[in-house]
C-alpha cells in the first residue's frame, strides 16, 4: 500500500487493520484514490485520538 502525503508506517497499521476486517477491505478497494485518501485520514483521526 502506498499513498503519498502518509508515512509507511501509519500506512502498515491502516492495512493490518484491513486484512482483519474482510467487508471493510473490500470495500476500501472499490474506492477512488479520493475517497482512498479521505478513508485513510479518518481512520488516522480515529486511531491517533485513542492515544
Amino acid at each position: 500500500m502506498k499513498m503519498n502525503g502518509f508515512e509507511e508506517t501509519m500506512l502498515v497499521f491502516a492495512f493490518d487493520h484491513l486484512n482483519g476486517d474482510e467487508k471493510q477491505a473490500r470495500s476500501f478497494m472499490l474506492k477512488n484514490d479520493k475517497l482512498h485518501r479521505q478513508w485513510l485520514q479518518k481512520f488516522f483521526d480515529n486511531y491517533l485520538s485513542q492515544f
